[in-house]
């Protein structure tokens, strides 16, 4: 419970972070988020914020940013030997 509680308010962390332009605290909330939990869950934050600033007729760039994350940090999980339950 209290894992799923950790999960809970870090993801609202972020998307708060973001939305208030705190960029140094979403990016510390974010690499913290990473290391304890999968990072898929952060491509739908992605996608909030992509709809919140309208990126519908422009590239999508937190989406591409989440997607490039995801991507980036599951390739180097085995290598930072950070463990899943």
């Amino acid at each position: 419970m209290i894992r799923f509680l950790g999960f809970i308010i870090g993801w609202c962390l972020i998307l708060i972070a973001f939305l208030q332009q705190w960029v140094w605290l979403a990016i510390g909330v974010t690499l913290l988020f990473s290391i304890r939990y999968q990072t898929h869950a952060l491509l739908l934050i992605g996608l909030l914020l992509d709809g919140y600033f309208g990126a519908f007729y422009h590239v999508p760039v937190f989406s591409l940013l989440a997607l490039s994350w995801f991507v980036l940090f599951e390739s180097f999980r085995d290598r930072l030997n950070v463990s899943q339950e």
